[in-house]
This record gives C-alpha cells, structure tokens and sequence, in this order.
C-alpha cells in the first residue's frame, strides 16, 4: 500500500530533492527498458540465435509486469511534477511579495506634511 509522505527541506534544496524522489523510481524505470525488449523477443519467438514457440501466457505476464513498472514511474513522476510545481508556485508567491513591499511602504500614511 502507498502513502503520501510530506517533508521540509531548505529553499535552496527543493529541486535536489525532487531529484533524489525521481531517483527512486530506477528501478522501476530499468525494468521497463528490460521488459520493452523482452516482451517484444517473446512475441518474436525468440532472438534470432534462438527461436522457439510463442508463449501467450508468458507474454501476457509479461506485458502486466511492463505496465505496471511504468504506472509505477508514472505515479513517482507524478509526484516530482507536484513537488517542482509547488516549488515554483512558492518562487512565485515570494518575487509577488517582494516586488509588492516598497508600493505598500509608499501608500502608508505618513501622518506628517511633507
């Protein structure tokens, strides 16, 4: 079962731990490459060097595990995508803020004549 996980890290460290969270999914990103050419080998029938009877059970099998190790990337990307743009979002908010600050100073009242 998964669960969504929440952590503060430093400004400065956002973007490389959303790099660290797209690392976890290796594995599951490497399986995929394995499993688009042996899917495509066992529909084949083999390589070349060695052929043999197709293996609709096999295939099938396979084709899940392959699906499954990209939902599983795409689930991890997914969260990656949420945590850049939650950090952008936070960019933003922070420039609006700062480019607001000296327009709120000047529309102060001062109280005295100038």
């Amino acid at each position: 079962m998964r669960v969504k996980l929440s952590f503060t890290v430093e400004e400065e460290d956002a973007l490389d731990g959303a790099a660290k969270v797209l690392q976890l999914g290796a594995a599951d990103l490497q399986q995929a490459i394995n499993l688009f050419t042996a899917v495509q080998e066992e529909l084949k029938g083999g390589t070349e060097e060695e052929s043999s009877p197709v293996n609709i059970r096999k295939s099938l099998d396979m084709i899940e595990e392959f699906r499954q190790a990209l939902l599983n990337m795409d689930i991890r990307l997914g969260e990656v995508d949420d945590i850049v743009r939650g950090f952008d979002r936070y960019l933003h908010s922070k420039d609006e803020v700062a480019a607001s600050a000296p327009e709120e100073e000047a529309e102060l009242p001062s109280g005295e004549p100038t």
